[in-house]
């Protein structure tokens, strides 16, 4: 019960109640729920799982759990690497990188490689610098960072409506805004100044 998915609206309300990051993993769980429904549909899935552990919504949480901490991503696509998944995290040195890399002794074999992000010494843990602000560790990991530099206030639900004023020319305000539904991860002076951007192509003003 230690994972968000596992978490109670109770829970959720009582430690993030007014805090954008109780709607984010609202929709994280949802999302879950979702991937339960379908997959409790298929029929080949039941035939490989089970019924005990296919209807069981919680072993599918935790699955879900279990594939979501663990995954590996590169060129924007999940992969699953025994060992590598071990590693945990802090927010020092450079941010993880994976790739993969061709064998010297035989060039046709890949394997997934991330280097070290700074000097380790023999016998010291290896960590990895993961570049993540705490509430996508905590939804999707588990845990948190206290010393996080990559930690940020999450901001969601602002968006350009049909009555404000930077509607009403649609081709500045694509030619302003990558999006109208925007995030934002306020951490710094840079993250601020987004957010003034948006707010002033959302009620026309001077940019």
């Amino acid at each position: 019960d230690f994972h968000p998915l596992f978490f109670s609206e109770q829970e959720i309300d009582k430690y993030l109640a007014g805090s954008d990051v109780r709607k984010y993993i609202y929709r994280y769980q949802q999302g879950a729920s979702e991937r339960h429904k379908a997959i409790a549909s298929d029929i080949f899935a039941a035939q490989v799982l089970g019924g005990d552990v296919l209807f069981d919504k919680n072993k599918f949480y935790w699955a879900c759990a279990i594939l979501d901490g663990r995954s590996i991503w590169w060129e924007g696509e999940r992969h699953i690497v025994p060992l590598l998944d071990l590693v945990n995290a802090d927010g020092n040195g450079k941010v993880h990188e994976t790739y993969l890399e061709a064998l010297d002794s035989d060039p046709s074999q890949k394997v997934a490689v991330t280097r070290a992000s700074r000097a380790v010494n023999p016998g010291e843990q290896v960590f990895e610098n993961y570049a993540q602000p705490n509430y996508v560790l905590f939804t999707h990991h588990g845990f948190i960072l206290e010393d996080n530099p990559d930690d940020c206030a999450l901001l969601e639900g602002l968006f350009v409506h049909r009555n404000d004023p930077g509607a009403a020319d649609v081709h500045r305000l694509r030619s302003l805004l990558r999006s109208t539904t925007p995030t934002f991860c306020i951490r710094a002076e840079e993250s601020v100044l987004q957010l003034g951007h948006f707010l002033r192509a959302k009620y026309a003003l001077p940019t």
